[in-house]
């Protein structure tokens, strides 16, 4: 998974994959338009999945895409999605997974601001790294080296000192209008799911990583009042009364 955008280790994995003799897919569900090692993020593996939701850079409304440069795979893709059918006939797995020509059309108008919309949110990252860079307590999510742009999400991992966890900053930060998430803490953990051991390292970081709002219509004041309240939370802790504060969202 490249989580937040951000490259896996994608040579240990292939490695891995190769060795045990099964596909490897990557789970890529916001990596539209970032490279690595100059080739796109989405071409490694033998496929990606791509999420084609709305709150995603690129996106049809609601949807996905699978993308693969091994042959059979594709052609399996697209069998399933359209009843089994295929140029050689009928197959008995299959479903109706077409996109309708509405959520096409949206995509298309979508797909056309995609430069446009990366270039805003280059310019907004270098703002949040620039309004966030005295607190010591808060730091942008390293990327992986040879990986460009970082136009996912803005993911902020809070230090083992930090005033605040992820999920108080965030209740915090909605005083302020502000929305922002805390993804993979507990809540997103299925409790039916077992694993081989304990994962103290991913459970740790699940109540230490916030995504604050990122898209190409904020404003420089959006971003400077989002850096005012992280900076104030951080100083005063959580607020006993309510904040008046207009919205600002993801």
């Amino acid at each position: 998974m490249h989580t937040f955008g951000c490259p896996a280790d994608v040579d240990a994995l292939e490695a891995i994959a190769r060795r045990a003799g099964i596909p490897l897919v990557f789970d890529a569900a916001t990596c539209w338009g970032i490279n690595y090692r100059d080739r796109p993020l989405l071409s490694y593996g033998d496929a990606s999945t791509l999420s084609l939701h709305a709150m995603k850079l690129t996106h049809s409304v609601e949807g996905g895409a699978v993308m693969s440069t091994v042959h059979p795979i594709a052609e399996r893709v697209r069998r399933l999605r359209n009843f089994g059918i295929s140029a050689d006939g009928a197959h008995p797995a299959g479903t109706n997974a077409r996109m309708s020509e509405l959520h096409a059309a949206v995509g298309a108008v979508v797909l056309s601001e995609a430069d446009a919309e990366i270039a805003r949110r280059i310019r907004l990252r270098d703002l949040y790294r620039d309004a966030l860079r005295h607190l010591d307590w808060l730091h942008l999510v390293p990327f992986r080296a040879g990986a460009w742009p970082n136009v996912a999400t803005m993911a902020v991992r809070l230090a083992d000192d930090a005033p605040v966890g992820a999920s108080t900053l965030c209740a915090e930060l909605l005083r302020y209008g502000v929305h922002a998430r805390a993804y993979f803490t507990g809540q997103y953990r299925p409790r039916e799911l077992t694993t081989v051991g304990s994962t103290p390292m991913a459970d740790d970081l699940g109540k230490r990583i916030v995504c604050l709002p990122f898209w190409g219509g904020l404003t420089d004041l959006d971003v400077a009042r989002v850096a005012d309240a992280v900076d104030r939370i951080g100083q005063h802790g959580p607020a006993r009364e309510p904040v008046r504060a207009s919205r600002v969202a993801r």
